[in-house]
């Protein structure tokens, strides 16, 4: 058995990026040619964290200095990403030790959160993640999908390649994530990867009366090759890989011009659980929607969190963090103030509290992805005074569903 003693815990060099490149490739089964890599090269050595064991790099992580909005607000994070060990180093504490060090590095750098999409939610959750997000997987059969009421839409839409799209695009997305929850803002490279070479990509733009672009989707069509041998009527897919909207119409618009791919016999696309196909689809289900764990957040620094999140009701509550061990500066007795807009947090010494919770119960609550009653059902909360369950509840609610489509 290696001791832990025995490993160096660093940064990548430059001249080490491709070792940890195809240490990635190995750990995650990831094809992705030696082209697609040079092209889309994106994790800098400096913003990694690695072991290595006599000169060998044997474990990875990295994370990416993302802006993500927080009910309207934007907040500076680490996504973090490639958390990886080679099989002959696993079980010896590498991760924890890794993350540890990422979370510690983060609250110098004042990124408030790490975020991450979770190969195995137990992996993280023993760190104090908590779920943050859900998402629906959709597909559905364009020839079944209409909408309740046949409602006139206004405007028109149009197609661009990436060259022509991309400004407009940009433009509607940054209006789009406002008010959201867990939209990053996207660096030249995000933008980049939703028109990645393999497989060329489309762009449909809905515009407005007034010629003004308020909503897109971007999307690939191939041959459906996975389609059963039974089934009988068009034989392409679509796959919807980015959409944005700022008008129920542009909404109805866009999804009534998927409908109109007649070769088109399944369309796939991820969406939040307060999707407006929901309530506007003749058939619900006509959408087949299979619920998993979205973004998952670990907060790294609290009392900051608290104060530069936008809240959806005026109050008070004051709470208590009894353990962090991986953060051991977030341990402690907590009393909030907000109007809403603005907010005040600070750590007290005294004082009842309106309840208890774990880093992992933090996390989902701050998120908005799950509320606090919920939260003291399974364990991850405390109430002290139930009679303000109802206002706290409300306090962390957010605008809309938590939801981040992008993958890192």
């Amino acid at each position: 058995m290696t001791s832990s003693n025995e490993y160096e815990f660093r940064s990548i060099t430059a001249s080490e990026l491709k070792e940890y490149q195809r240490l990635v490739q190995y750990v995650f089964a990831d094809d992705i040619s030696d082209e697609d890599l040079a092209e889309f090269e994106s994790v800098k050595p400096e913003w990694t964290t690695c072991a290595f064991h006599r000169n060998t790099l044997v474990a990875t992580s990295a994370g990416y200095p993302f802006k993500m909005r927080f009910n309207g607000f934007g907040i500076p994070v680490d996504g973090v990403t490639d958390v990886g060990t080679l099989p002959n180093h696993r079980r010896r504490g590498l991760v924890r030790r890794l993350i540890s060090d990422r979370l510690r590095q983060a609250y110098e750098a004042n990124q408030l959160a790490s975020i991450l999409w979770a190969s195995m939610g137990a992996i993280y959750q023993r760190f104090g993640y908590g779920m943050a997000s859900t998402i629906l997987s959709c597909r559905f059969d364009p020839r079944i999908a209409g909408f309740q009421f046949d409602i006139p839409t206004k405007g028109y839409i149009s197609m661009y390649d990436r060259g022509e799209g991309l400004p407009i695009v940009k433009a509607v997305h940054r209006r789009f994530i406002e008010k959201s929850t867990l939209m990053l803002h996207r660096s030249a490279l995000m933008w980049d990867l939703k028109w990645r070479k393999k497989g060329k990509s489309y762009c449909a733009v809905h515009f407005n009366e007034a010629d003004e672009p308020d909503g897109y989707i971007i999307y690939k069509t191939h041959e459906w090759k996975q389609r059963p041998r039974d089934e009988v009527g068009p034989d392409q897919e679509m796959n919807i890989i980015d959409r944005a909207w700022l008008s129920i119409d542009a909404y109805r618009s866009l999804w009534e011009y998927t409908l109109r791919h007649d070769l088109v016999g399944r369309v796939n696309f991820d969406g939040a659980p307060d999707d407006p196909a929901w309530s506007l689809l003749m058939e619900p289900r006509a959408i087949q929607p299979r619920v998993y764990d979205g973004l998952w957040l670990r907060v790294v620094n609290l009392l900051e969190l608290l104060q530069h999140r936008l809240y959806s009701l005026e109050g008070a509550c004051r709470f208590a963090i009894l353990e962090d061990d991986l953060c051991p500066w977030n341990t402690g007795v907590y009393h909030l103030e907000t109007d809403g807009s603005q907010s005040n947090a600070t750590k007290v010494s005294d004082g009842s509290v309106d309840f208890t919770i774990t880093p992992n119960g933090i996390a989902s609550l701050i998120a908005g992805n799950t509320s606090l009653s919920s939260l003291a059902r399974i364990g991850r909360a405390e109430i002290h005074k139930p009679e303000n369950v109802g206002r706290i509840n409300a306090m962390f609610a957010t605008n809309y569903a938590p939801f981040c489509p992008d993958g890192f």
